[in-house]
């Protein structure tokens, strides 16, 4: 009977491995809308959510200030807390950028709360400099001081949302799109509710660069509550506290400890976000390689128009269908821009070009070299173009958004290549010398003699990087030069510094060689192997100039420091590396934070540096 029964539920429902099976496959979402999955992604937009939700959200920043600003919370309460509230509610999700920090939704209130917070800390700590009044009038305005240092904090960037950022409800169609009025004095809660809209999406004006900073002088101004106003201004140096808000705010004066207060807590905001950047499908931390960085700056200034394209002094050419950056001119922006953000990287322009071109955002010239050389039509004309040595860019695409409107130039068609003419003198051949016809570094100059008399008229020596040449043998080749430079700089001083000595000491010497060897001189020759024989007996009486005494112990902080840390080879006395391991020793001392250098570990009497 009971063999019955099971064969009629099996039949009916199956078997318990299949019903078990059954119950895996019907585990997790039945369908694909999740936030975190699908390529290619499809923008969603930032969902509205009532205010008292935001209110409760960033509760936490806003009691961390409350409990170290030094106010009762009746003052925080009355004064303080409706703007941090109005800024909240006006704010609602919206990013803090498209590109760089707190890019993402409610980056701009957890951002400017960071920068409120750091602001805070640090006026503290601060003593204001007196105004019209005497020091014991300025400390009874501290708290109004550090509470204005908190509030501008706060609305730094708050005039992103009127200059920067375009509120609508996301239609395909541009012209039916139901856009915010970020002027109206409605919210975008409020918005939302009148126009039944779920989710908004965001875009950007693309000519904003900068602008920002006027506008938050007025969102500051309108969302900081008139009573408020007044709290500050009844201290003795209200107005000097109101004129520093607005000051530190439009970043119109560096000069007071309040507009350098919060532009420190900006930038350490932003440097922080940058190293903690987070994804939704990982619990790492997101890492962006350098080169995808540094095209997206590109990208991103180009379409500011921060850097134009082909005009004169453009950093961007677009000629015969190719993209090419200026790349000595324009990398220190870059540069300075992503170290600001807080990224550690190389700081030499052609390194950073290498890396690119070894990853595959830019292309190498034909012949090897990092740079091309264009001509463009624009520039010069066909007896004497203009050259203009650049970083060939891979995809076009890339780095600007629309290339369909760019205007492709061309070059001239009789290009004469810049010659180097031999050196005859000089003095007049570097006056002479045109700025994008000087093609060697001082590094790899050949020495020139000491004096102007023993100068001889030589060609010019164009040193080419052999193709393909990597990161690490380029710095191997540029310490060898350096460290060749210092022994003949060290050898020159220290013949300056000694010649009567040197002089002395071989006096003696040379008379006594030059009686032996009369006894042995029996040919016509006899007064030029006299002459041969004071030569060597010179050259065995001088001392050897690159040697130095051999120390019983390491008494230098740079030979203490490496033995301290690595275990390298001693010989004579002296700790012996190698070009590379000289990294790896900076990087140490970097992080352990000793102050040694390149040039202090080559000049160190106590390191010996093999090729």
């Amino acid at each position: 009977m009971r063999n019955v029964i099971e064969k009629i539920i099996n039949g009916l429902f199956g078997s318990r491995q299949e019903i078990s099976k059954n119950k895996k496959e019907l585990y997790g979402l039945d369908n694909l809308e999740d936030d975190a999955i699908g390529y290619p992604v499809e923008p969603i937009g930032i969902p509205v959510v009532q205010p008292h939700i935001l209110l409760e959200r960033t509760r936490g920043g806003v009691d961390a200030i409350r409990q170290e600003l030094g106010v009762s919370s009746a003052v925080f309460l009355e004064y303080i807390y409706p703007a941090f509230e109005n800024f909240i509610r006006y704010a609602d999700l919206l990013p803090a950028s498209e590109y760089k920090h707190h890019s993402t939704g409610g980056g701009l209130v957890a951002h400017s709360l960071e920068v409120a917070h750091r602001a805070m800390r640090a006026a503290q700590m601060t003593h204001f400099p007196v105004t019209t009044g005497c020091l014991t009038e300025t400390q009874q305005s501290n708290v109004q001081w550090r509470v204005g240092t908190v509030l501008a904090a706060v609305f730094h960037d708050g005039g992103k949302i009127l200059a920067d950022i375009i509120v609508h409800d996301g239609s395909p169609n541009e012209k039916e799109r139901v856009t915010w009025d970020a002027q109206s004095g409605n919210t975008i809660h409020d918005w939302a509710a009148e126009n039944n809209i779920e989710r908004y999406f965001v875009s950007w004006n693309r000519d904003r660069h900068m602008k920002h900073q006027n506008a938050s002088l007025v969102v500051m101004e309108r969302y900081i509550p008139a009573k408020t106003w007044s709290w500050l201004e009844k201290c003795y140096d209200g107005k000097q506290i109101h004129a520093m808000m607005l000051a530190s705010v439009g970043k119109t004066n560096l000069s007071h400890p309040m507009p350098m207060i919060i532009a420190e807590a900006d930038s350490h905001s932003t440097k922080m976000d940058m190293f903690t950047r987070r994804s939704h499908i990982t619990k790492e931390l997101k890492r962006v390689s350098i080169s995808e960085v540094l095209c997206d700056l590109i990208r991103h200034y180009i379409m500011t128009k921060k850097w134009k394209i082909n005009e004169k002094g453009a950093y961007v050419w677009y000629v015969n269908e190719q993209l090419y950056v200026c790349w000595r001119n324009a990398a220190p922006e870059l540069i300075e821009e992503m170290i600001e953000g807080g990224y550690t990287m190389p700081s030499v322009p052609d390194v950073l070009a290498r890396l690119l071109i070894e990853e595959g955002q830019s292309l190498a010239a034909a012949d090897g070299d990092l740079y091309c050389n264009i001509y463009p039509e624009i520039l010069g004309d066909k007896k004497n173009p203009v050259k203009i040595v650049a970083l060939k860019m891979r995809n076009v695409q890339r780095l600007v958004l629309d290339p369909d409107k760019l205007f492709s130039l061309k070059e001239h068609q009789n290009q004469s290549l810049v010659k180097v003419e031999p050196i005859k003198d000089e003095v007049s051949s570097v006056a002479e010398t045109k700025p994008n016809e000087k093609i060697i570094e001082e590094i790899f100059e050949e020495d020139k003699g000491s004096s102007e008399k023993d100068a001889k008229p030589k060609e010019l020596k164009v040193r080419k990087q052999k193709k393909h040449e990597s990161s690490q043998e380029t710095m191997v080749r540029i310490l060898s030069k350096i460290k060749e430079s210092m022994v003949r700089a060290n050898a020159s001083a220290q013949q300056k510094d000694e010649p009567a000595a040197v002089g002395n000491k071989t006096t003696t010497h040379i008379e006594n060689v030059e009686v032996e060897s009369t006894r042995h001189v029996e040919s016509r020759n006899d007064q030029e192997r006299k002459e041969s024989v004071k030569i060597e007996s010179v050259k065995q009486e001088q001392p050897d100039q690159t040697t130095f005494p051999e120390p019983v112990s390491f008494n230098t902080s740079i030979a203490k420091f490496i033995m301290k840390y690595f275990d390298f080879p001693i010989e004579d006395g002296k700790v012996v590396i190698s070009y590379m391991e000289m990294a790896d020793i900076l990087s140490k001392a970097e992080n352990e934070r000793e102050d040694i250098t390149m040039l202090g570990i080559m000049s160190s009497p106590e390191v010996l540096i093999h090729e």
